[in-house]
């Protein structure tokens, strides 16, 4: 098989999978290992980008497993606890292995550089035309590469991102700076054409923040506060959520968004020092964009609440929109 055909199967959906289950954890350290930052569509690029979709599809064969008592590697655990990544329920392999080898901070800098570089149209084009030449690849087949590596290293970080372990031994820095990044990006040039179903960062990162919002005090909260604030990514999520979120956002986005930003109403640094993340003054304009969250994204989930389950969860949320009504 010469080295173009090779490529062309290399990103090919049919291309190899997992192999027997047995060899899952075994399978899943190998192609974990061969993670490395290489640059985009060249060669060894691309033999990455069929690492991570065979990662990514480890993770979703995992989440399917969820709550299946009978699986073998997660019988016995403690079914009323969480636990932690190691001991939980749910077996996520390809999460665990990528924190074990200390490989979460290297894929979340693979794709801050990669959307660097998406949101770059003159490089993007000029990185397309060689590689295209380079590897005799059809320029559908190269963006369909794109799309592959931005969809399975983005599930790969979302389900990260998700444990509070993998936080800890994250580059929050750069994870609130990449989370602005594509979020200004949205802000800017997104507009009605947001697709929320197909895992690329315009919607993804939204998790992201949701889990960073989450875990802050068990974080270095103060830095992870300040550094919201100096990236203005509150109001860039505001933004996002007031453009999008009636009509985009699927039930699980929007409740996991919703979450988020309870958590983050919950946080008694946050609650009394609301203003300073917009704009450093309490801005009638940005005031009122905070309070359309109510309609745009809470309301939807209420009236679908059925059990009152969600009421209980987004309470911090729909007290601190009512405080914040009174005093505007």
């Amino acid at each position: 098989m010469d080295e173009a055909t090779a490529l062309k199967y290399m990103l090919d959906d049919d291309a190899p999978r997992e192999s027997k289950p047995g060899d899952m954890t075994h399978q899943c350290r190998g192609l974990v290992r061969s993670i490395q930052h290489h640059p985009i569509l060249t060669r060894e690029w691309l033999e990455l980008t069929g690492s991570l979709r065979m990662l990514a599809r480890i993770v979703q064969r995992d989440l399917s497993r969820a709550g299946d008592a009978a699986a073998p590697d997660v019988a016995g655990r403690d079914s009323a606890s969480a636990g932690t990544l190691w001991d939980q329920g749910t077996s996520e392999t390809a999460v665990r292995t990528l924190v074990e080898e200390a490989k979460v901070s290297l894929c979340l800098r693979m794709m801050h550089d990669f959307k660097a570089w998406d949101f770059d149209q003159r490089e993007r084009a000029e990185t397309l035309a060689r590689a295209m030449q380079a590897h005799d690849l059809h320029e559908a087949r190269a963006e369909q590469a794109c799309r592959s590596f931005e969809q399975s290293l983005g599930v790969l970080l979302w389900r990260a991102f998700a444990h509070v372990e993998t936080l800890q031994l994250t580059d929050i820095p750069l994870l609130i700076e990449h989370c602005a990044l594509v979020l200004d990006h949205c802000d800017r040039h997104v507009d009605t054409n947001l697709d929320a179903t197909v895992s690329l960062q315009d919607t993804i990162v939204l998790f992201y923040v949701s889990s960073l919002f989450t875990h802050a005090e068990a974080l270095n909260n103060s830095e992870v506060l300040r550094r919201t604030r100096d990236s203005a990514l509150l109001p860039l999520l505001v933004s996002h959520i007031r453009r999008h979120a009636k009509l985009r956002y699927p039930p699980e986005l929007a409740f996991d968004v919703a979450k988020g930003l309870a958590a983050l109403c919950d946080n008694e640094d946050f609650h009394t020092e609301f203003s300073t993340f917009f704009d450093g003054s309490f801005d009638p304009d940005q005031v009122r964009a905070f309070l359309e969250l109510e309609d745009s994204l809470v309301a939807p989930l209420l009236e679908a609440d059925k059990d009152r389950e969600v009421r209980k969860v987004l309470r911090p949320l729909t007290d601190f929109l009512s405080k914040l009504r009174k005093k505007a």
